[in-house]
């Protein structure tokens, strides 16, 4: 893995799962869909993937009145979604 972070900034136009896979593959400098197993994990052993889109689906968003930020490690990444749609992965520090 690549030292580099990766953001993606989707506004939910596409499911926050996806913008997940999609900031990794940012961050690992391939596409998205090179995001898979063997050589990367599946988003749900980090996190419910489902669970996660439904969170920031957008009418409940605009329903709410407080801030939502979830953040979770994924493949090697510190993974952070805000309301607002941004998706930042930034490399996990090596111990």
């Amino acid at each position: 893995m690549e030292s580099g972070g990766g953001d993606v900034n989707e506004g939910f136009e596409v499911p926050v799962s996806v913008a997940v896979v999609e900031a990794i593959a940012a961050a690992e400098g391939v596409s998205a869909d090179q995001i898979c197993p063997p050589a990367y994990p599946p988003l749900y052993v980090a996190i419910d993937p489902q669970a996660l889109d439904a969170l920031f689906e957008r009418d409940r968003i605009r329903t709410r009145t407080g801030q939502i930020e979830v953040t979770f490690q994924y493949a090697g990444y510190h993974v952070t979604v805000d309301q607002d749609g941004r998706v930042s992965a930034l490399p996990v520090e090596s111990e």
